[in-house]
């Protein structure tokens, strides 16, 4: 038995290797994989390299689409490169608020930009990212951030009296809020530490989306954001996204679909257009 292990090792590296390679196929065809100068290229790993799939992306995106517009919402648009200095500024105000590597932070946001820069920003400082329902109820929402292990709340403000008997040990931030220059907000920590860069995470971030289980408490399914190229490419077999083009993201981040499709459109330098809540506006061309 023993002289079949280094076998079955092949055979496993083999099959392996063939995934990959079919993955990088769809994902040069979405235009996710493309050819650049040696310098970039060695941009573009370094950057997956240091922060996974999930920092990486934005990072990515910076490189090859800075000045085109990455996000549209109802306060207006940002830039890849405005979205990756967020995020980059954020992560360094997460560090300097002592959120540790590992440490869970929940995120009770819609969609609109501060759902990005806490998500990126979580990604960059190797946290554990924790996506809840919009939906939930109080005692709901308690349960989860206590069997999850929150120790950060980042929420809008809309959902203030849903906080009550929820107190994380490293508090609360609010994503949105209807007043500018409020204290306690993604936005002012964003302004605090505009402009720094922070180190990379020892081990890649943890995305957290809840199931929806039709009794009791919702249960999370972690995924690590590494660097296999697999999952990207199992769902560009199927989507036709591609690179350059505006993409209407109608379902809510928090859920799967609507996450998944918010982060391709980031990796791919689609410009995201989002509302906190969904409209039938046609969106009809691009930005």
């Amino acid at each position: 038995m023993a002289s079949r292990a280094p076998l079955d090792a092949a055979s496993v590296f083999a099959r392996r290797a063939a995934l990959e390679l079919r993955s990088a196929g769809y994902a040069w065809r979405a235009g996710m994989l493309v050819l650049e100068s040696p310098a970039r290229t060695v941009a573009v790993f370094r950057a997956i390299d240091r922060l996974g799939q999930l920092g990486g992306g934005i990072a990515i995106a910076a490189l090859r689409h800075g000045d085109r517009v990455g996000l549209i919402d109802e306060l207006g648009s940002l830039t890849f490169q405005e979205l990756d200095a967020r995020s980059n500024a954020l992560a360094c105000g997460l560090r300097a608020r002592g959120i540790a590597e590992g440490a869970c932070i929940g995120i009770l946001a819609r969609n609109h930009r501060g759902f990005l820069d806490i998500t990126f920003a979580g990604a960059k400082a190797g946290a554990r990212l924790l996506y809840l329902n919009t939906d939930f109820a109080g005692p709901q929402l308690r349960d989860v951030c206590e069997r999850e292990g929150v120790t950060l709340l980042v929420h809008d403000q809309e959902y203030d009296e849903l906080m009550e008997g929820i107190e994380p040990a490293d508090g609360r931030l609010h994503a949105w809020t209807e007043e500018t220059g409020e204290a306690g907000t993604l936005e002012a920590l964003i302004e605090q530490h505009r402009g720094e860069t922070p180190p990379p995470p020892s081990e890649p971030a943890r995305v957290v989306l809840l199931t929806s289980g039709t009794t009791g408490t919702p249960k999370g399914a972690s995924r690590e954001q590494g660097h296999s190229l697999h999952p990207i490419g199992a769902l560009l077999s199927k989507v036709p996204y591609r690179q350059k083009e505006s993409s209407y993201v109608a379902a809510p981040m928090f859920h799967g679909l609507g996450f998944t499709q918010m982060v391709l459109a980031m990796t791919l330098g689609c410009t995201t257009i989002v509302e906190r809540r969904f409209s039938r506006r046609c969106w009809s061309s691009s930005p």
